[in-house]
């Protein structure tokens, strides 16, 4: 395994929790969250879709849908996914959140820098999404150290200021969602200043994915309605927008 491909492995970006969306979870979406908390991965993306067939704005689903497709492996499903739900719901940060953790663990970290910086537009009292954006900040950080070695690699003040980025502990993961408040985070270690940019993630609990959102189907809410509230999630957190 090379040393990127051990600094992806260590990847748990934090996860967000969505502040709800509606006042508690659904049925079908609390039943396809237990399979996937069971590994029954395909079977708790079968259900997804069936109910988004009927209810294709249900935030919380698609949030399960998100993470069942990441537990798959399909990272670019599960990317499309969540950037749609940004695109339908602009006005709030927990999708933005969970779309860097996802870019990140695929080493796109000026993306995630950019979804970051939208999500903290939103909510600029956003814990999570600060620590994940020092994550970020530290891993580009590292990565422009690395690539300063390169060029200059002599320079002892600079190998001394690169090898005190160390990387961040791994945290542990998060508890199941709850419908009160609550965070469980994990967080985004910074990969050594000497290595490339990670290699993608495939385990879910590694890609930042969030739990499902509280809710059924919904529809697109503005900033000033957005509770500050979250819910908590999988092995970081996730929640849901609220009405």
């Amino acid at each position: 395994m090379t040393r990127s491909h051990r600094s992806a492995a260590r990847l748990l970006p934090v996860l967000a929790l969505l502040g709800a969306l509606c006042t508690s979870p659904t049925h079908a979406a609390e039943t396809a969250d237990a399979l996937l908390r069971k590994g029954r991965n395909a079977e708790a993306l079968a259900k997804a879709d069936a109910f988004l067939q009927n209810h294709p704005r249900d935030a919380q689903m698609r949030f399960v849908k998100a993470r069942a497709e990441s537990a798959l492996g399909r990272r670019a499903a599960a990317l499309a996914t969540l950037r749609e739900l940004t695109q339908d719901y602009p006005a709030l940060p927990e999708p933005l959140n969970n779309l860097a953790a996802l870019q990140a663990a695929d080493g796109q970290w000026d993306a995630a820098l950019q979804s970051l910086e939208a999500a903290l537009r939103l909510k600029p009292d956003y814990a999570v999404a600060y620590e994940n954006l020092g994550d970020v900040y530290l891993a580009l950080a590292q990565q422009r150290y690395a690539r300063a070695l390169v060029l200059d690699p002599d320079n002892a003040a600079l190998r001394a200021r690169a090898a005190r980025l160390q990387p961040a502990p791994t945290p542990a993961a998060a508890a199941a969602p709850a419908p009160a408040a609550s965070s469980s985070d994990t967080a985004l270690p910074a990969e050594s200043p000497s290595a490339s940019p990670p290699a993608p993630v495939t385990d879910p609990t590694e890609s930042g994915m969030e739990d499902p959102p509280s809710s059924a189907e919904t529809t697109p809410v503005s900033p000033t309605s957005v509770a500050p509230s979250l819910l908590p999630e999988l092995p970081a957190a996730a929640s849901t927008p609220t009405r």
